[in-house]
């Protein structure tokens, strides 16, 4: 297998663990197509990166049960650095069911060492991050963050996601996760993951919690 582009393989992850159950949906509650309305305002121009918006079929959003999402590309002008992002909305249940450990795994990539946490400076928030890879030669190898919020703003990387979540009718899911050399070495001051995620979280938090758009009724509590 070649190079991984980013999104791509966690919408195969999606499609190859199929663990949700594909229910159609008969209509989106009225709070996840206003957060899908925010989703889609934040824009592609993120300091020095450039977004560029990526597909996710409709039948891996069932899968994964995501109400509302944000599928996007997005590439350093200086240095041609290229982050993954993938933003899920929905019921605790099914986004805190599986962490990437298993459903990569499950999709046939095997895991570099255990997650580990990252905390961004100057922000209470925490994510899980590790790296993925497949086999064959030579393996494609993919670092992936990620972590759950209840408001788009703090995020936690949740020991049990399902039980720590379990009181809130809807949270966030983020995925972070960009290609990387097999072999090189793991250099956390280095990694422009943590760079983007620094200016993404802001717009992120900006379009979901707005001045006059607070967050919709039942995007945290049941």
């Amino acid at each position: 297998m070649g190079r991984v582009w980013p999104v791509a393989v966690v919408v195969v992850v999606f499609a190859a663990v199929g663990v949700y159950s594909l229910k159609p949906q008969a209509g989106k509650a009225e709070a996840a197509v206003s957060i899908q309305t925010r989703l889609d305002q934040i824009p592609l121009a993120v300091g020095p990166w450039t977004g560029t918006p990526v597909v996710v079929p409709e039948k891996q959003l069932r899968i994964a049960e995501a109400q509302a999402h944000l599928s996007r590309s997005y590439l350093r002008s200086d240095n041609r650095a290229s982050v993954g992002v993938l933003v899920l909305y929905g019921e605790p249940g099914p986004l805190g069911a599986h962490t990437p450990e298993v459903c990569y795994e499950g999709a046939g990539f095997r895991g570099l060492g255990s997650p580990y946490k990252y905390s961004p400076a100057n922000d209470p928030s925490e994510f899980w991050t590790t790296r993925f890879e497949t086999g064959g030669y030579p393996p494609a190898v993919v670092q992936v963050m990620w972590g759950w919020s209840t408001d788009g703003v703090v995020w936690k990387a949740a020991e049990s996601p399902r039980l720590d979540f379990a009181g809130h009718a809807r949270i966030f899911k983020l995925y972070l996760s960009r290609d990387v050399q097999p072999g090189a070495a793991v250099e956390r001051d280095k990694d422009p993951t943590g760079g983007f995620l620094a200016l993404f979280a802001k717009e992120l938090q900006t379009a979901v919690s707005s001045p006059g758009h607070p967050p919709p009724a039942g995007s945290s509590e049941k």
